[in-house]
């Protein structure tokens, strides 16, 4: 059986080889070897191992000629060229669309250094880990299991846009059947997502619970969360994405500081809140890293963000003291939030160029996510045997919580 190269069976026309054909035809045209090797110009010998079945190779410019005298359509070339073939040979070729499909698929290099496979050069092995991850039947499904992600342009992309393509589709796809896994037993209810969001930011005070005690909140509300670590490529704070119906958020720990998570977690409930039929359509919004996305604003998202959080009126003020400790300290109080929320807030408010250079002044001020996230574990599906396996541990810890 041979496979075309989204893993179908290529049905077969005619169970004759061409070399079968071929003795038809001369038979019926009482044509002689040398009459039928003169016409396609073919050497004696090579026409004879040919017609003998010795060999079924032929020259490209033989074949195209055998073609034309046989009346062979382009299409049927394929189908006739394997019935002469040894199963041998068609596993080979099999094998070859498999590992073509996994070059296509797949940034190996860049899973590679991940961690989550241990070469790049034995494709089986490599087949096999993908296949088992997924929990598939065959490579091919993995366009199919669940949403292919299309990411940019397909014409003229670059070659570091196109690892970065095939990495952010492997990381989607796995957030994807983690949230379908998890499956979240409640209902989305809109309206305490808006009650919440009102008082999320007196929880950044705790910052040994604080965190944890919002992503159960808002799973009970049907807001699925995971934070996960950064992947190669994957530049994105934020992923909102909808399984079943629900939402789901992604938050990726890049930078690994306590303030972005807030700031990155509300920046996707603005998403749920102002574009939920638009992502419901879509299946996904990736927050800062898509081209051309006219029908979602993240400046506004990050100006709601930014309001739930510190206000605009109050960032005015502490960027007049930002180099004032206990006033920052008073103001974070007045406001109940956690002083490095109001810290992160100016930084990220400064002009690019000005941040390389402020940042180093109040990086003592923003606090790792380390203690936040000891007590929710990053999820990390690509550290695991598959997908469903850290889908079934974080899947426990909401239900424990629950």
């Amino acid at each position: 059986m041979i496979l075309d190269i989204t893993g179908k069976r290529i049905k077969s026309s005619s169970k004759k080889s061409i070399r079968e054909l071929l003795v038809d035809y001369m038979e019926t045209n009482s044509l002689s070897n040398k009459q039928v090797y003169t016409i396609l110009a073919m050497d004696k010998n090579s026409f004879t191992d040919f017609l003998a079945g010795k060999t079924t190779s032929l020259k490209v410019h033989h074949l195209l000629k055998m073609m034309s005298l046989l009346g062979i359509q382009d299409h049927e070339l394929v189908d006739l060229c394997l019935n002469g073939m040894e199963e041998d040979e068609i596993d080979r070729i099999n094998a070859t669309k498999r590992t073509s499909f996994i070059i296509n698929n797949f940034d190996i290099q860049g899973l590679k250094k991940e961690g989550f496979l241990k070469g790049i050069s034995d494709y089986s092995e490599i087949e096999k880990k993908i296949v088992s991850f997924f929990g598939l039947n065959t490579i091919f499904e993995y366009n199919k299991a669940t949403s292919n992600f299309s990411l940019f342009s397909k014409s003229k992309i670059s070659v570091e846009e196109q690892k970065k393509q095939k990495m952010i589709n492997f990381w989607l796809k796995c957030s994807q059947a983690t949230f379908e896994y998890i499956d979240n037993p409640y209902d989305y209810n809109e309206d305490l997502l808006i009650q919440l969001t009102k008082k999320i930011k007196t929880f950044t005070t705790d910052i040994r619970n604080g965190f944890f005690t919002i992503i159960d909140v808002l799973f009970k509300i049907g807001v699925t969360v995971i934070v996960e670590p950064y992947l190669t490529r994957t530049t994105s704070y934020g992923v909102t994405m909808m399984v079943n119906s629900k939402p789901c958020i992604i938050i990726t720990d890049q930078g690994k500081r306590y303030d972005k998570l807030w700031f990155t977690l509300l920046h996707e409930i603005y998403h749920i809140l102002n574009d939920f039929e638009f992502i419901h359509k879509t299946k996904y919004h990736i927050s800062g890293d898509q081209e051309g996305d006219i029908f979602v604003s993240e400046e506004d998202a990050d100006k709601f963000a930014s309001q739930a959080l510190v206000g605009k009126q109050s960032l005015a003020i502490a960027s007049k003291v930002i180099n004032y400790p206990f006033k920052i300290n008073q103001m974070a109080e007045r406001l109940q939030i956690h002083p490095c929320i109001i810290y992160g807030q100016y930084l990220d408010n400064l002009p690019k160029a000005m941040q390389s250079k402020e940042f180093p002044k109040y990086q003592k001020f923003l606090p790792k996510t380390n203690e936040a996230l000891k007590y929710h574990v990053t999820y990390n599906p690509i550290k695991s045997e598959s997908i469903e396996s850290a889908a079934q541990v974080i899947k426990g810890q909401f239900i424990k919580a629950s």
